[in-house]
């Protein structure tokens, strides 16, 4: 049975005797978007992520656990599988970060010939 997102977020913050307003600052959002994202079942898996590392606990064993019926084994690749999808968009995003950058510097070149 899936673990509530909001209620273990809650319980790791009151272990790590850390407020809302802390944490908040500790992952950039306004205290509200804690609080809202407290009352969720299930948060996309960037924030699972985010909030993860913030806390230093794997939050994915709880948002993604078993069902009833379903094996270990078969969760557990699920698992593997949105990590490895992760890491995959998270490297996807830091080479379109550097294209766009390349991009600019280029409309930047040509503004400068056009100018002369």
């Amino acid at each position: 049975m899936k673990t509530h997102i909001g209620n273990k977020i809650k319980e790791l913050l009151d272990e790590k005797k850390m407020s809302v307003r802390e944490f908040a600052k500790l992952i950039d959002v306004t205290p509200n978007s804690v609080y809202v994202m407290l009352k969720k079942d299930l948060l996309n898996p960037k924030w699972i992520e985010i909030i993860s590392e913030a806390l230093g606990y794997d939050l994915y064993q709880h948002a993604y656990a078993p069902s009833a019926g379903s094996s270990a084994a078969n969760t557990q690749t699920t698992l593997n599988t949105l990590r490895e999808e992760n890491e995959s968009l998270k490297k996807q995003n830091e080479d379109m970060k550097k294209e766009i950058a390349y991009l600019k510097e280029i409309n930047e070149l040509l503004k400068k010939g056009k100018t002369k």
